[in-house]
């Protein structure tokens, strides 16, 4: 099976084109529960969001349900957080519930953890006005990327806010 190629590229392109058969494509799941436990991050981020797509039962049954990613997150290490922000993001881009943890994540003390969420931000448009405080406060974060991420975001979210801040 292709899916189980050493190839992560090549299982990454398989994954999106089972992707596009949506329910139909079933007949993956038990690739796709293995590969939940690959090594590649990549991997598992696609192998996750195609299970809730193709089929979302297998994946309420391996712990990727909306509501079950929200309600571990607080405990998940900063490679699991990245990844669920990943998956939450890929498969439901304007699940407004995932705004309040998406909002915690820009005061993680990982920096990594704050550019994910900085970034993911901009994607939600005005839907994530409520964002702007904590964004505005990232304008002064340590890391460059962050800073540039959070005038990129806060730009996608509200064109005019930051020329209303500099007045």
């Amino acid at each position: 099976v292709g899916l189980l190629d050493t190839n992560a590229a090549y299982r990454g392109n398989l994954l999106l084109a089972i992707r596009s058969y949506g329910t139909n494509g079933k007949a993956a799941v038990p690739v796709l529960e293995r590969l939940l436990c690959d090594s590649n991050q990549a991997s598992r981020i696609y192998a996750s969001v195609v299970l809730r797509e193709v089929d979302p039962s297998s994946a309420e049954k391996a712990g990727l349900g909306t509501s079950q990613l929200l309600a571990k997150f607080n405990n998940l290490s900063k490679e699991s957080k990245l990844e669920a922000m990943t998956i939450l993001w890929m498969s439901e881009r304007r699940n407004t519930a995932f705004l309040p943890t998406l909002s915690a994540c820009l005061a993680d003390t990982n920096a990594e953890v704050r550019l994910r969420a900085t970034f993911l931000f901009g994607n939600y448009g005005g839907e994530a006005k409520q964002a702007l405080p904590a964004l505005t406060r990232l304008l002064e974060d340590s890391l460059l990327e962050v800073r540039e991420a959070a005038t990129n975001s806060i730009n996608d979210i509200d064109p005019d806010f930051l020329a209303k801040l500099q007045k």
